[in-house]
């Protein structure tokens, strides 16, 4: 997939930021970056000295998006590599101002009374809503499974970004975002076509996988959207969150303990919420660690799960190395995100545009058909899937 004469501006330097401006460069595309960290924008100008020097990238402080962008001459596509929270507002405002596609990568607040704003000002150009590796990736191979496995009366998605060796109480390595995700919140599921709520780790069923062992899951990434939209199509199903054993009763643990808490202690004469100083304590870094043992070696794991009113079973799994340049997780999130941004241009459908939309489903098995060409990834078919799936992914021994 080339990107060529495409520019693209991208709002956030974080990993998963930086990630989609080295990926869309690699694409031979034109990059603007903004982000409000300097710490993060004097990185950037020094690794990319010399796409700077050339004029592929520029690096901006985020205090001037709206000035610097009426500066350019044309850009194509603008992608905001934040969270829902921190994007949200930004989101609205560029909508209103710019007639391009916008791609939201964090998970929205379908609850968030903004949206319906938001959609108010999508009615001239395609803004895509979760378009990361979940929400994205994972719903939109679902909802395509959806329309080609006949009599589909189960479907069971597994996803999770794990660090090789896991270490500490949660065995996890963050790899963006400000906080641990370990919030206790309401997780959705459908039974029988009815949408179910319960509590975030209430539910923890233990799956083993060939050569990685034994893994833990929890209902825990549907978007109320996805949910509605799949109770009308199917009998039962979970998204569930995999990460390795022993996550959901710390994450229980602490917040029964309190240490979830905002409320503040007095430490000298700092004031400090109390779960900024829980997180710290139980996610330090070993200070003699040596640089092969701190290195980013992670890996993404994906699995989609089926069964029809026949009894037959299939299944496809995903396996992401990290390359030597970027987290696994950081890489396919953006690698999709790109693959977005090209099918929004190219096959442009105004309006909010969430995972399960047609045009994802589009995206998601073009992606992959790409995807099994990239010496990190895996992809295996299995039951009735060799079939229905034959000739678009490898048969590789998984």
């Amino acid at each position: 997939m080339t990107m060529s004469g495409l520019h693209i501006v991208v709002i956030g330097g974080g990993s998963i930021g930086q990630a989609v401006v080295w990926q869309a460069i690699e694409k031979s595309a034109k990059v603007t970056l903004f982000d409000r960290d300097q710490g993060r924008l004097e990185l950037m100008r020094k690794v990319g000295r010399s796409f700077i020097q050339d004029e592929t990238l520029t690096v901006l402080g985020s205090e001037s998006i709206f000035a610097e962008l009426n500066r350019l001459a044309a850009f194509h596509c603008v992608i905001l590599a934040t969270s829902w929270q921190d994007g949200r507002y930004l989101l609205k405002q560029l909508a209103e101002q710019y007639k391009v596609p916008m791609l939201m990568l964090g998970r929205p607040d379908i609850n968030d009374p903004l949206i319906s704003e938001i959609e108010l000002q999508s009615t001239n150009n395609p803004i895509l809503m979760g378009t990361g590796l979940e929400p994205g990736l994972i719903e939109g191979l679902a909802a395509s499974m959806m329309s080609r496995v006949p009599k589909m009366t189960s479907l069971t998605t597994y996803c999770g970004g794990l660090p090789q060796h896991p270490s500490g109480i949660f065995g996890y390595k963050q790899v963006f975002g400000r906080r641990l995700p370990i919030d206790p919140r309401i997780s959705l599921s459908i039974r029988d076509g009815t949408v179910l709520s319960a509590p975030r780790f209430s539910q923890v069923e233990h799956v083993h996988f060939e050569h990685i062992g034994l893994l833990e899951a929890f209902d825990d990434a549907m978007m109320a959207t996805t949910a509605s939209i799949f109770s009308q199509q199917v009998d039962h199903f979970s998204q569930r969150t995999l990460r390795w054993p022993g996550f959901a009763r710390a994450a229980q643990a602490c917040s029964q303990l309190g240490l979830l808490s905002d409320d503040c202690v007095t430490i000298g004469e700092e004031k400090l919420p109390i779960r900024d100083i829980a997180e710290k304590l139980l996610t330090r870094t070993d200070t003699e660690a040596t640089v092969e043992t701190t290195l980013d070696n992670d890996f993404v794991l994906c699995r989609w799960v089926v069964e029809n009113s026949d009894g037959q079973h299939g299944s496809v799994t995903l396996h992401m190395a990290a390359p030597a340049t970027s987290t696994a997780m950081a890489y396919i999130t953006a690698a999709f995100a790109l693959a977005a941004a090209v099918t929004a241009l190219t096959e442009p459908q105004p309006g909010l545009i969430y995972p399960h939309h047609p045009m994802m489903q589009t995206c998601t098995l073009n992606f992959l058909r790409d995807l099994r060409h990239d010496g990190n990834a895996v992809i295996v078919t299995t039951g009735i899937f060799k079939e229905i799936l034959k000739g678009d992914f490898d048969g590789k021994v998984y």
